[in-house]
């Protein structure tokens, strides 16, 4: 079945598909992605509009998208409004800071309740992610919905 990726839950594992055809929204966990299929374009299924394919089950809370992947056929492989940075430096109270890929001082604050995924953050130094771009109250950028490449 294919579908869209309708509401996405900033920092968390999960999105919600709208099938075509259908209001109702399913519930989409990581842990049912495709990750060899999807592997570089990622970030596209942390944005809303993002066309899947997925076969659906019923759980106990209703309706859950399963082996998703992306539909190629229709997506771009450019995702706009994301970018490119390296993890520069890792603190073991649980945030760090990515290099963005510009000139200057580009420095971003990633929290690690912001990796949409397990991992272990000793491996995470020098990794280059994919991620949108957030602004927090005191007017500093901080990562949105990063995925390592």
């Amino acid at each position: 079945m294919t579908g869209t990726v309708e509401r996405v839950v900033p920092g968390r594992r999960f999105v919600f598909i709208k099938p075509e055809n259908s209001n109702q929204l399913v519930f989409a966990h990581f842990e049912h992605v495709d990750k060899e299929q999807t592997l570089g374009h990622v970030a596209c299924l942390y944005t809303p509009g993002c066309p899947v394919r997925f076969d659906m089950e019923r759980s106990d809370q209703g309706l859950k998208a399963i082996r998703i992947s992306i539909d190629e056929s229709l997506v771009e492989l450019q995702i706009p409004d994301t970018e490119t940075s390296k993890i520069t430096e890792w603190s073991d109270r649980g945030f760090g800071f990515c290099s963005r890929e510009c000139g200057g001082d580009c420095s971003i604050y990633l929290g690690s309740r912001a990796l949409p995924f397990r991992t272990d953050f000793g491996s995470i130094l020098g990794r280059r992610i994919q991620h949108g771009v957030g602004v927090g109250s005191d007017g500093r950028p901080y990562v949105v919905n990063p995925v390592f490449i």
